[in-house]
C-alpha cells in the first residue's frame, strides 16, 4: 500500500472541514450551525458507542456504569471539539451513593455538563418517548434508565417508586430533570418541578 493511497482519503475529508472552518470564521451564523453540527454528530457517535458497549458491560456486571462511560466520552469529544471546559465546584460530593441528583434543563448544553459531572453507578430518568429513539433508547434501556410517561401521573409515580426501591437495593443513584422539559425562557430560572416527581421523591 503506497503512502499516496493513505493521503488521498485524508485530503478528501480535510477539504470540507477546511471550507467549513473558513466559513465559520467569517459568519457567526455559519459558525453557530457548524458548532451545532459538531455537537449533534458527537452526540450521535456517543449514542452508538453506548449501544455498542451496553451489552458487554451488562454481561460483566457494570450496567450502572454505562452512563458514566458514555457521558465522559461525550464530554471529552464534544468539549474538546468545541473548546468548552466545565469547572465543577463540590465535585467530592458526587461520590455519595445512593442519592438522587437533580439538574436544571435550560438548553442542549445540559447534556454536556451532565457528561462532566455524572458519577458512577447512576441511572437516568427520561421521558418515555426516548425509549424508542434509535441507538439512544437502546443504550438507555440497557443502562437501567427509568422511563416516565409524562402524560400519566399515576404511572409516573409508580415508575419512580419502583426506581427508589431499585436504587436502595442495588446501591445506585438516580439523575433526574425535575422541571420535566427544557424551559426555553429568555431568562435563566427554573420552571416549577413536575408534581409527580415531588410526590414520588
Amino acid at each position: 500500500m503506497s503512502i499516496l493511497s493513505l493521503i488521498k482519503p485524508l485530503a478528501y475529508l480535510s477539504l470540507p472541514v477546511f471550507v467549513l472552518h473558513t466559513l465559520s470564521q467569517s459568519s457567526p451564523i455559519v459558525r453557530y450551525y457548524v458548532r451545532l453540527g459538531v455537537y449533534i454528530s458527537s452526540l450521535g457517535l456517543c449514542s452508538a458507542w453506548g449501544a455498542f458497549i451496553s451489552i458487554p458491560m451488562s454481561l460483566i456486571g457494570r450496567r450502572f456504569d454505562i452512563n458514566w462511560v458514555v457521558a465522559r466520552s461525550f464530554y471529552l469529544i464534544a468539549g474538546k471539539a468545541l473548546g468548552i471546559t466545565i469547572e465543577v465546584e463540590g465535585e467530592e460530593y458526587l461520590d455519595t451513593c445512593p442519592a438522587i441528583y437533580l439538574g436544571n434543563h435550560q438548553s442542549m448544553l445540559d447534556i454536556l455538563y451532565l457528561g462532566r459531572v455524572l458519577p458512577r453507578r447512576m441511572s437516568i430518568m427520561a421521558k418515555k418517548e426516548l425509549q424508542w429513539t434509535p441507538l439512544l433508547g437502546q443504550f438507555m434501556a440497557l443502562s437501567g434508565a427509568v422511563f416516565v410517561d409524562r402524560g400519566n401521573n399515576a404511572a409516573a409515580i409508580r415508575s419512580l417508586a419502583a426506581a427508589g426501591e431499585t436504587i436502595r437495593a442495588r446501591h445506585t443513584s438516580l439523575w433526574m430533570f425535575p422541571e420535566g422539559t427544557r424551559s426555553m425562557r429568555p431568562y435563566h430560572d427554573m420552571k416549577p418541578f413536575k408534581k409527580e416527581l415531588l410526590e414520588a421523591v
